[in-house]
């Protein structure tokens, strides 16, 4: 394929959705040139991972304008780009006022260089190339910024895509953990806990990173480490690990150690830490409490992602985890299916946002209903 036929072939693409309205502020010369650019972008990523820039376009450096600053972005086609970029732009202040991402088929060379390009649909290989226009011009400093934590947010969503059926598999592992250390927890706890991951895998979570830890004797104290080479997603870096030298459990807040040594088997709660992919929010954390037949940790398997929509969606009343809490409260008030007092406690228990109710313990949920 000749160059100018990869390039029509991407002017189509680069088009196909473009509103009408938009279509008078760009036709012609300018249009055409954005156009070319982009695709030059495009053809220099090479072998890299991704290309990245961020600049000011103006006709005489580009053959075009922008009425701000411009990102661009190359990359292997892959889910949650888009909704990670453009919330990610959104978190750190960036209007944006027109974008384009297509996606096409490519074939590069050995070196790098675009060979030939075609509809996305059906391509062995699919890039997304990404046009923002921002309202805001930044200065070189903050497009330097703006750069860095884009990247580290297209690293992250590589990350959490390529280990996708390694943490599929690592929920597994902990509902597998839960029945090896079923002695130490209640066995209603075990049975709803192994119903919660299997849940879980059912469309109702988005894995970002998984990592486990090990507690054990130094002599002079227990001491908690991540296993090395436990991570995947997000957290496939155990060098980044607070626990990635041993630390005393009797150094940790006085919270988190009595999480470890007697919480419950399965923990659900919130991290401190913002998701940067798919949406800016505080990534939802589950853990598995490992611990010895008497009682003593051992470890801990750990979850980080977030709940989809469809979780959210989901009756709380159906939900392993959830469903025993409340038919816990429901047998201990003695209140009979179809009575006018079930149905209360039951519609104020749905009315609780998910999170509260995966967060709150029993003893605080029963004083709300």
């Amino acid at each position: 394929m000749s160059r100018s036929d990869a390039l029509e072939v991407f002017a189509a693409a680069y088009t196909r959705r473009m509103p009408e309205d938009e279509a008078p502020t760009i036709e012609g010369e300018q249009r055409d040139a954005e156009i070319r650019q982009l695709f030059d972008f495009a053809d220099r990523r090479g072998r890299s991972p991704v290309a990245l820039r961020v600049f000011h376009p103006t006709v005489e450096s580009c053959g075009y304008e922008a009425p701000g600053s411009v990102v661009e972005i190359v990359i292997d086609d892959m889910p949650f780009l888009i909704d990670s970029v453009t919330s990610r732009l959104g978190a750190l202040g960036c209007t944006i006022v027109r974008h384009y991402h297509p996606v096409v088929g490519t074939t590069r060379d050995a070196s790098g260089a675009l060979v030939a390009m075609g509809p996305g649909r059906d391509a062995d290989h699919r890039e997304s190339i990404q046009h923002y226009e921002l309202a805001e011009t930044l200065t070189p400093e903050e497009s330097s910024d703006l750069e860095a934590k884009l990247l580290t947010t297209l690293n992250e969503v590589s990350s959490a895509v390529r280990d996708f059926e390694p943490m599929r598999f690592a929920v597994r592992r902990m509902a597998h953990y839960v029945f090896e250390d079923a002695a130490a927890f209640d066995k209603a706890d075990v049975e709803e806990a192994v119903a919660f991951l299997e849940w879980l895998l059912d469309d109702n979570f988005i894995l970002l990173g998984y990592r486990e830890y090990e507690i054990a004797d130094s002599g002079s104290g227990p001491v908690i480490t991540a296993v090395p080479d436990s991570g995947y997603g997000i957290l496939s870096d155990g060098s980044r690990s607070r626990f990635a030298e041993p630390v005393p459990l009797a150094s940790l807040p006085s919270g988190l150690r009595d999480r470890y040594e007697h919480g419950r088997q399965l923990v659900i709660s919130k991290t401190n830490s913002q998701s940067t992919i798919h949406r800016e929010a505080r990534m939802d954390y589950v853990g598995v409490r490992r611990a010895n037949a008497d009682g003593t940790p051992k470890g801990e398997a750990r979850l980080v992602g977030l709940f989809t929509s469809k979780a959210y969606m989901e009756a709380s009343s159906t939900i392993p985890i959830l469903r025993r809490k409340l038919s816990t409260i429901l047998a201990e008030e003695d209140l009979l299916p179809g009575s006018h007092d079930y149905k209360v406690i039951s519609q104020i228990f749905e009315s609780f946002p998910k999170d509260e109710l995966f967060s709150i313990s029993y003893e605080d949920l029963k004083k709300s209903l």
